[in-house]
């Protein structure tokens, strides 16, 4: 079964131990100036 959350990964109470197959989390300074092209 695929299932998407979104949330804070500081919270990660509903997702169930050792059920993650892939992690996907956006750039940690999304707004700032970026090193590479």
């Amino acid at each position: 079964m695929i299932e998407a959350i979104f949330g804070n990964a500081r919270d990660m109470s509903e997702v169930e131990d050792i059920s993650v197959g892939f992690n996907l989390i956006s750039p940690l300074y999304y707004n700032g100036p970026f090193d590479f092209p």
